[in-house]
């Protein structure tokens, strides 16, 4: 699984702040003096925002991520977020024939079934290598693949989806692979938003299923 961040919006929590103060500030929030606008008073507004439950500035900044190597179980997950974007790469157009086809494999599994699985796998390849080479078109020959047949994808996200989705996917009731790649994510945003996702890191199960 490889997971990075190829966009985001620049000083996301001070674009949290800005819209936040616009609901109670007579003027365009775009006027306010920056004596007005310092780390420290950012610091402490994000953080009255989340102890108040209002989410709302938060979805304001986006987030796009390039999310490889993940399974096709792990996207059909995913896309279950709806409050997100995503460009997923496409087994219509994609011919993977001959291009050393990868997939995932389960964690809680046994050698002894992980070889029954490796060769349905490398079964499951070679037909699909058979069918491309026969004139099959790769939309027609990608129905024998295995879900565990790694992909890449694209998703734009907001602060505030991103901490529902990180909410529900963190949890140990998710199914490992998208948790290990929520746990990544998480270690991105707190790079990206450190007060907000600081704050998150350290309440998110005490959160509502909906922030």
């Amino acid at each position: 699984m490889k997971i990075k961040l190829i966009a985001s919006t620049p000083n996301p929590e001070k674009i949290v702040y800005l819209a936040a103060r616009q609901s109670r500030y007579a003027d365009g929030v775009g006027d306010i003096p920056k004596k007005e606008i310092t780390d420290q008073k950012v610091k402490d507004l994000i953080k009255k925002l989340l102890e108040w439950g209002h989410f709302g500035p938060f979805e304001h900044p986006h987030f796009t991520f390039v999310l490889s190597e993940v399974s096709r179980a792990f996207t059909h997950q995913l896309v279950r977020h709806r409050m997100a974007t995503y460009d997923q790469q496409s087994l219509r157009y994609v011919n993977k024939s001959g291009r050393n086809l990868e997939t995932a494999f389960p964690q809680k599994i046994s050698s002894q079934n992980k070889k029954a699985i490796e060769e349905f796998n490398r079964q499951s390849i070679t037909l699909y290598e058979k069918l491309v080479k026969d004139g099959v078109p790769a939309e027609d020959a990608r129905f024998v693949l295995p879900i565990g047949t790694k992909t890449a994808i694209v998703m734009t996200m907001n602060a505030r989806s991103m901490m529902h989705f990180l909410k529900l996917r963190l949890d140990k009731s998710a199914q490992w692979e998208i948790r290990e790649g929520a746990k990544e994510i998480l270690k991105i945003m707190k790079k990206e938003m450190p007060t907000t996702f600081g704050w998150f890191a350290k309440n998110w199960e005490k959160l509502k299923l909906t922030p």
